[in-house]
Parts: structure tokens; sequence; C-alpha cells
């Protein structure tokens, strides 16, 4: 094992504990938050326009990591 292959499993368990549950989750929530956004009150808007900056910081971290999968494991061997 070469010190490669711990910065690429490094990499990927990141990825899969912190990347990937955003992702999923703003994922989820989205067609739900654009339902929202048709309701009649203004508190309903209000919550949802929240909900989705959220959702695109999810898939902003969700990005971040992907970007740094896609480095370590494309890369050549450190």
């Amino acid at each position: 094992m070469s010190s490669s292959f711990g910065y690429r499993a490094t990499v990927t368990l990141l990825f899969i504990v912190i990347g990937l549950p955003p992702a999923l989750c703003s994922l989820y929530s989205t067609p739900e938050i654009l339902a929202e956004l048709h309701g009649y009150s203004r508190e309903s808007r209000f919550y949802a326009v929240l909900a989705g900056v959220l959702c695109l910081f999810g898939f902003a971290i969700f990005a971040v990591f992907l970007t740094m999968l896609i480095r370590a494991w494309r890369g050549e061997p450190r």
C-alpha cells in the first residue's frame, strides 16, 4: 500500500460521510420546496426560500467533495 492509497481512501470516506448526506437531503426536499413556493401564505414562502438556500448550500458541499474525489482518483499517485 502506498500513500496514494491512503489519500484516496480518506477522500472517498470523507465524500461518503460528509458529501453525500447533504446532497441526498437536498435532492429529496427540492420538490417539496418547489411545491411550497406556490403556497398561499407569506410565511410558507419565506420558509420555502430559506430551505431552498440551505439546499443550495448542501449541493455546494457535495460539489466540493465530489471535486476532491475526482481529483484524488484521476491524479497520478503521490
